[in-house]
């Protein structure tokens, strides 16, 4: 068991676990934590060889901006395994907070071969509750996978860097008493 910590008084912090048995891949160098002042994020990477499964394990985000300063934000995150740009998968909506605790996996099935070609995006969100949302995209993190040894738990904790111009939109659609959502992006 793992305890995480996300002290959200006048700036986070994303700390690392406080029994950490693995190996922890920290990137707290300038020009990777805090440089623009996004936020950061933590979460841990880990691959099984007999299953051919790979582990992504959201565990929180520290210090998140909102796109006006006047209110926090309501962040998600969405996860990607590109260059596979259709397949990504989000987490639940965190309500007002700069700090939410994720606290969520997600498993993407993922030959041993194909993990040198591969890249985790990890993008985090502010929701909006417009009539047609469109949501802001707060930050980034883009991870190549051959740059980490996964042949044991990797937990990093990165800072959000900012993304391309691309903004999630979304809407609701009634058809038959059933609501359905449409993504895209501009």
């Amino acid at each position: 068991m793992y305890m995480y910590a996300c002290v959200c008084v006048s700036a986070c912090v994303c700390n690392q676990p406080l029994l950490s048995s693995h190996k922890t891949a920290a990137l707290y160098s300038s020009g990777q934590v805090h440089e623009e002042n996004l936020g950061s994020i933590q979460f841990s990477l880990e691959y099984d060889m007999d299953t051919s499964l790979l582990t992504l394990e959201l565990m929180q985000a520290s210090d998140l901006t909102s796109p006006d300063n006047d209110t926090l934000p309501n962040p998600y995150v969405l996860v990607r395994l590109l260059p596979d740009c259709n397949n990504q998968l989000q987490t639940r909506t965190h309500r007002q907070t700069r700090c939410p605790y994720l606290d969520e996996r997600f498993i993407f099935d993922v030959a041993w071969s194909e993990l040198a070609s591969r890249s985790v995006e990890v993008r985090v969100y502010n929701e909006r509750s417009d009539d047609i949302r469109r949501d802001d995209c707060i930050g980034q993190v883009t991870v190549p996978l051959d740059q980490l040894d996964l042949t044991d738990k990797c937990v990093l904790c990165k800072g959000l860097s900012a993304a391309e111009k691309q903004v999630c939109y979304y809407y609701y659609c009634n058809y038959n008493n059933n609501y359905y959502y449409y993504y895209y992006y501009y």
